[in-house]
């Protein structure tokens, strides 16, 4: 009934938004019903209608931006959410403060800002980039709102406000009774201990304090009226002070009392965070059986809570999720290291399990949807095999997995130090026009990732490499890497893969009576992007060769582009425009003559139930930001989000004459040669590599096979 309810509610949004301005209240009301639904975009869109027609000073102006600061907060917007808490504040009369919880979250937002804020959070011209969002977020990000809270912050003292506001806070909460008393101090000790762990000094000091004493009133409060739920978050949080105070043993008492009180409580949100709790404590301990214990356990109850959590609350996602698949997976491999045979092949069967579990998970918050898996237990087939390089704290773990079993190696780098590597290498093969640029540091990413397995003869035979990328190796491309003679392009075929689950099989069967493939292209200078001569050369090429239709310059939009998918049958979509993927997949992109195409728009667009899957969504002139592992995270699964078997897509932005060169030797590879996708990337990779103009590998690097080969 929820679900029905929040339905006929962001319809009537909808109909709102293009016929007529949105009641501020049912705006509101929207907004609260798609929360509770775990649809924190909707929610956003909702208070974004809501203040473009609520009268300024008003109650509900003032409910409206708490609940519009509260979202920014689950992405992790710090100067957003307090843009809006303090319009919020400024709108109440002279001496009344803001609600507890708006307190709460303006403190959350204040603290949360990087030391670096006057440098990393100055405005950026509204021309930058073309927006995304509703009109609010545009004036937000670009407005009055914006700049009054950067002229708030340089004015005052960060600190000393805090610790006026801290003082004021701790005195409302106070006087405060009932049930919603100890939550309130739940969430403030929770936020002041996140942020005292990353402080120093008599700040940190200061922080830890007033935490430790949050938490014994929330406890107090929950022995008082019998909440064994609230009791279980008071102590266990106690623990996790504890720990970081550095007294492990008093740690792992709290956590398993705490334990003891989510199971009597049945939260399951508090069962899975205490069983991780004493699962890291029992590794630390050496006590691996015990550790896999727990860690098994929390993974398993993990698959519950994640539904029950905000969809895109990607701060949450990352602090208290993938932490615990990591830990699962680090038990499961130190098991492994030690077994033979049958036991030593079911652990590793077992670990990539849990990769696939984490991976697809990873791609679902990026996206906020829920991914139709395949099986990933299918045939990689002949020729080919699946690889996971498994980024742990102190070491990287390289899982291969081909039809004849499994091959593990451990190579004793730890993770800060190839993500120094990674960066180093991303820089200079994005920038540089030297062939040579980055070889050193690609040789060394070479004898991490690859040449262990060469080395024991695990690769022999393979052709193909799919490879499911973690953290920051999701931001470049293997086959740039180097062993010394050649480029790894010049021996593999390598596809991105997000998860296995997550690729689709076997072929879409195309009609003959359309052309099979839809071109979208834009050249001219618009929305203060660049032009793109090349893309006309582009465009004419599919049309000439390879019979495409085509949408171009003024005509490309995306109605034009629904209404061809809705009289077409294609099979391979074609966009050659700008492109950006962002950590916000809302403001991630492809540039059309008036507007943008989100990658939402593209899934309504491409993925519809009425349509069968695309084989091929190609975007040509995109590009990720270097070293963003989250925007990463949209390049791996476009394929996925589009509804797509596939996707060809860069890395970063490469001039367009080396683009259409590249477009066109991969075609032919498809359609005339008739090699699969990725041996036909490699293929028009090459031909680049080969030529003078095109050596270095900021040309022909970029682009990656992401999804299926077939």
């Amino acid at each position: 009934m929820k679900g029905l309810v929040l339905a006929l509610l962001l319809a009537t949004l909808c109909w709102g938004a293009q016929a007529a301005q949105i009641d501020p209240a049912e705006a509101l009301e929207i907004a609260e019903a798609a929360l509770a639904d775990n649809a924190l975009e909707a929610a956003e869109e909702a208070v974004e209608a809501g203040l473009q027609a609520v009268p300024s000073g008003s109650t509900l102006e003032r409910a409206l931006l708490n609940q519009g600061a509260a979202l920014r907060l689950m992405r992790s917007d710090w100067l957003g959410a307090y843009a809006l808490l303090l319009e919020a504040e400024r709108s109440l009369p002279k001496g009344v403060p803001l609600p507890l919880e708006g307190e709460l979250n303006l403190l959350r937002a204040l603290l949360g800002l990087p030391d670096s804020w006057e440098e990393d959070l100055r405005l950026k011209p509204a021309a930058a980039a073309p927006a995304t969002r509703g009109a609010a977020s545009r004036s937000l990000e670009s407005g009055a709102m914006l700049r009054r809270a950067q002229i708030s912050l340089r004015r005052l003292a960060r600190n000393a406000q805090l610790s006026q506001r801290l003082d004021a806070v701790e005195a409302r909460m106070a006087g405060q009774e009932g049930a919603g008393q100890g939550a309130l101090n739940l969430n403030y000790a929770e936020l002041l201990g996140r942020f005292a762990e990353n402080l120093s000094g008599a700040t940190a000091v200061e922080l830890q304090a007033r935490e430790a004493k949050a938490l014994l009133r929330a406890e107090a409060t929950g022995r008082a009226q019998g909440d064994d739920r609230l009791r279980s978050f008071a102590l266990g949080m106690q623990g996790e002070a504890a720990q970081r105070g550095g007294d492990q043993a008093a740690a792992e008492t709290l956590y398993g009392l705490a334990l003891m009180l989510a199971q009597r409580s049945g939260a399951l949100e508090a069962r899975y965070r205490w069983r991780w709790r004493l699962g890291e404590r029992a590794l630390a301990r050496g006590a691996i059986a015990e550790a896999e214990h727990h860690l098994a356990l929390a993974v398993a109850l993990l698959g519950e809570v994640r539904a029950r959590l905000p969809s895109r609350s990607s701060d949450l996602f990352f602090r208290t999720m993938v932490p615990v698949y990591e830990r699962y997976v680090d038990v499961l491999l130190r098991q492994a290291e030690y077994a033979q045979g049958d036991e030593r092949a079911a652990l590793l069967a077992q670990v990539q399990g849990v990769l696939e579990a984490q991976r697809t998970a990873e791609v679902e918050d990026y996206f906020a949807r829920q991914c139709v898996t395949q099986n990933e237990t299918e045939s990689l087939g002949p020729g080919s095999a699946a690889l996971y390089p498994i980024l742990l704290e102190d070491r990287l773990t390289l899982l291969l997995r081909r039809d004849e079993g499994y091959r593990l190696e451990t190579i004793a780098v730890p993770r800060e130090r190839v993500r120094e590597v990674v960066t180093a290498f991303r820089l200079a093969i994005e920038q540089g026009e030297d062939p040579t640029a980055g070889r050193e540091d690609g040789q060394t990413l070479y004898s991490w990732l690859l040449a262990p397995l060469e080395q024991q003869g695990a690769l022999q035979g393979i052709q193909t490499l799919l490879v499911i990328p973690d953290g920051v190796l999701r931001t470049i491309p293997l086959a740039a890497l180097h062993d010394g003679q050649r480029y790894l392009l010049e021996r593999y075929a390598f596809v991105t893969v997000p998860a296995l689950a997550l690729a689709r099989r076997g072929k879409r069967v195309a009609s003959n009576a359309a052309p099979a493939l839809l071109v979208g292209g834009l050249s001219d200078a618009v929305q203060g992007f660049s032009p793109l001569p090349g893309v006309a050369r582009e465009v004419s090429l599919l049309e000439s060769r390879f019979s495409a239709d085509v949408v171009f310059n003024q005509a490309f939009s995306e109605a034009a582009v629904r209404r061809r998918f809705a009289e077409g049958d294609y099979h391979i979509a074609h966009f050659a425009t700008h492109g950006t993927f962002s950590s916000d997949h809302r403001q991630s992109f492809l540039l059309t003559y008036e507007d943008v195409l989100s990658l939402r728009a593209l899934e309504s667009l491409l993925g519809g139930d009425d349509q069968p899957p695309l084989d091929l969504l190609m975007l040509s002139a995109c590009q990720t930001a270097a070293g963003d592992e989250r925007a990463a995270l949209g390049l791996a699964g476009v394929a996925v989000q589009a509804g797509a078997r596939s996707a060809v897509a860069s890395l970063w932005f490469i001039s367009d004459a080396a683009t259409a060169a590249l477009v066109e030797a991969f075609y032919e590879g498809v359609f005339q040669r008739g090699l699969g996708k990725a041996e036909a990337l490699r293929q028009a990779q090459l031909s680049l590599l080969r030529q003078k103009a095109f050596a270095a590998p900021s040309y022909w690097a970029p682009y990656l096979l992401v999804g299926a080969n077939q």
